[in-house]
């Protein structure tokens, strides 16, 4: 892990992060994933539907996706609210980091700051929602009842903010997480913004420009409050409200105007209008967020060092034999190898001298007698 203050994006460059680490990340994920697909996800439809019904299910599915049903909704969200659990394991395992850093900086997740960010991404997200009716009505489309979509409304609060908060531990935890060990410097912040953006409009397989456009333009901003904030809190706040007032805006509507492009004009100006409260949010979040944990330096975006846990004489026993030293571990190791580098380099001989004087390092007390490892 790193030894100093770092972005949330640089949480896994540590000194001891090696290219078998990152190369493993992928292959982490694609296993831990698939086993919890199978054990959580499968199994159980298999056990409620029945072999036979579920196969079929899952061969409907795969043809049309109707989001009215509510099988199909819980199985689709479930599939992105699995990204939770097995992005936070593959960063476990991959990584040996504390769990709770792809939560946020601070090691934890943060509701207070949750909380508070969701008020606001609500009252966008409403007006998002309100512009859509507007122009639906403007376009004097079929709409659904309530009585017809309550039950589906009731699924979208219980089930979408998982799959949304899925959504944003992969795409803005654990993926700009990686990038950014495997760019350690800290200009690589762009590079983390671009390709995270790209992959996520892209893993939504949408081919329309303008819905890509969107895609990336919500991205982008999840991650820049995700960076200015030092975690996920906001960006999840913001996708969980966005995405809870779409579908309860979409149940709404009328399967038989799906491929009515008369109204293409209208949804091009409702995701604009998407776009224009997005910015506003992120600007809105960000100002509350500096004004919130102004003078209090545990809701800082970078990370605490001392929040770390550090490595024991094992770990450090281990890498020394394999020709490895961290200076930033120097107090931790012992006298022998302290005076083995003293003797060898000046820096570390006046921070020797300096250790032993404040009594965080003790020399043995008879020359000859042997130091632990």
């Amino acid at each position: 892990m790193p030894a100093t203050p770092v972005e949330f994006q640089r949480t896994f460059s540590g000194p001891d992060t090696s290219w078998a680490r990152l190369l493993l990340m992928p292959f982490s994920f694609v296993l831990i994933y698939l086993v919890l697909l199978i054990f959580l996800l499968f199994i159980p439809f298999m056990v409620v539907m029945g072999a036979g019904e579920a196969t079929n299910f899952f061969e409907n599915l795969d043809k049309d996706p109707n989001l009215h049903d509510p099988a199909n909704l819980v199985f689709l969200s479930g599939l992105l609210a699995l990204l939770i659990p097995a992005s936070l394991l593959t960063g476990v395992i991959t990584f040996r980091s504390k769990i709770g850093f792809l939560h946020s900086v601070t090691g934890r997740f943060r509701w207070n700051w949750f909380f508070l960010s969701l008020p606001i991404t609500l009252v966008t997200s409403a007006l998002f929602m309100l512009a859509g009716f507007m122009l639906l009505e403007g376009a004097q489309l079929r709409l659904r009842s309530l009585a017809d979509v309550l039950p589906t409304l009731v699924l979208i609060v219980l089930i979408i903010p998982f799959q949304s908060a899925g959504e944003e531990y992969f795409f803005r935890g654990l993926l700009p997480q990686w990038l950014g060990a495997i760019f350690p410097w800290k200009e690589a912040g762009a590079i983390s913004l671009f390709v995270s953006s790209i992959v996520f409009a892209l893993g939504h397989l949408e081919l329309n420009p303008l819905r890509l456009l969107n895609l990336i333009i919500f991205a982008a901003g999840a991650w820049i409050i995700t960076y200015r904030t030092g975690g996920l809190e906001s960006a999840i706040a913001i996708h969980v409200a966005n995405n809870v007032m779409a579908f309860s805006t979409t149940a709404f509507i009328d399967d038989s105007i799906g491929n009515d492009y008369s109204v293409l004009w209208l949804v091009t100006l409702f995701f604009l209008v998407g776009d224009l409260l997005l910015i506003l949010e992120v600007f809105a979040l960000d100002f509350l967020y500096r004004k919130w944990h102004q003078g209090r330096p545990e809701r800082a975006h970078l990370t605490n060092p001392a929040q770390r846990p550090l490595p024991d004489r094992d770990y450090l026993h281990k890498h020394y034999r394999e020709g490895k030293f961290y200076p930033q571990w120097f107090a931790l190791y012992p006298y022998a190898v302290q005076l083995q580098y003293a003797n060898a380099y000046p820096q570390y001989a006046q921070y020797l001298n300096y250790l032993v004087q404040t009594g965080q390092v003790r020399p043995p007390a008879r020359a000859g007698v042997p130091t632990a490892y």
